[in-house]
């Protein structure tokens, strides 16, 4: 979803609540080895999604960004991490 928008209505709280949670985790967890296709294929839905509740949402790629840079600030910002000693 669009950082300036938020979802409205019950199918943009469903889609953020259940479909972009488990898209974006799932990329997340895959990492570097998602290919190009899956990438196509993700986004192919997300578009349509975005379609069916009337609002554009971010691409995998710009979500996947935001939320990887978001985890890294965690961990470079709490000692208690258990990453934070390797980065």
């Amino acid at each position: 979803m669009s950082s300036t928008e938020e979802p409205s209505g019950a199918l943009g709280i469903f889609y953020q609540g259940i479909l972009a949670s488990v898209f974006f985790y799932a990329v997340l967890c895959w990492g570097g080895s998602i290919t190009v296709h899956d990438k196509n294929k993700i986004n192919k839905l997300i578009k349509k999604a975005g379609s069916v509740i009337g609002l554009p949402p971010d691409s995998l790629e710009v979500t996947v960004g935001k939320r990887m840079g978001t985890k890294l600030k965690t961990v470079l910002y709490f000692e208690g991490h258990p990453l934070y000693s390797y980065i």
